[in-house]
């Protein structure tokens, strides 16, 4: 038998992974609590013994935000994972998954929207992306590096969000992706 504390925690990891994945297919506006609770096989009253509103569960899909995690197994200094991590990011079934996606390159545009608190998250998950870029990058000096590791970030992510603005059938989405893979390579290059 679960422990109460247990049982409360599997509630929240289900209404975080249905919300993680009804946010990115539908944004912050299309999905709602009772969608999400729906999605998770919880009460709409389950939602409020986690979370005071929904922006403080959005602000926990970005703080939650798993997947910027891809680098983790990539030891520091392998260059050249890294580059492949990012270059699935950059590809085109990435792109055309939204809900199982990356949330930043799905949600960045709202988080503005939705105050301090969930851009904090962002803001979180992001320095962590790109400290994990940077220790990956054939860099020697950590200002150079962390410049190189913001750009890669900003191209991987705006790179990804505007070719998915365009359509999946777009040659311009194509191309979009294939400049930023491109580009990436270039600031991997030692």
């Amino acid at each position: 038998m679960k422990t109460r504390e247990a049982a409360k925690a599997e509630s929240r990891e289900r209404i975080v992974k249905a919300a993680r994945r009804l946010f990115k297919k539908d944004g912050y506006k299309g999905a709602n609590i009772d969608e999400i609770m729906n999605e998770a096989g919880l009460t709409r009253g389950t939602f409020y013994a986690h979370f005071r509103n929904k922006d403080a569960l959005f602000a926990e899909v970005f703080a939650d935000d798993r997947f910027f995690a891809m680098l983790e197994s990539v030891p520091p200094g392998d260059a050249a994972g890294a580059l492949a991590r990012l270059e699935w990011y950059l590809g085109s079934e990435h792109r055309d998954v939204l809900e199982w996606g990356c949330p930043t390159a799905a949600l960045a545009q709202d988080a503005p929207r939705r105050g301090a608190k969930v851009q904090a998250a962002q803001e979180k998950a992001l320095q962590r992306f790109i400290g994990d870029v940077a220790e990956r990058l054939p860099e020697t000096d950590p200002e150079k590096a962390r410049q190189r590791a913001c750009a890669a970030v900003a191209l991987a992510v705006g790179g990804l969000m505007l070719s998915r603005s365009v359509g999946a059938k777009s040659k311009l989405s194509e191309e979009m992706l294939a400049a930023c893979r491109a580009l990436e390579a270039q600031l991997f290059e030692g």
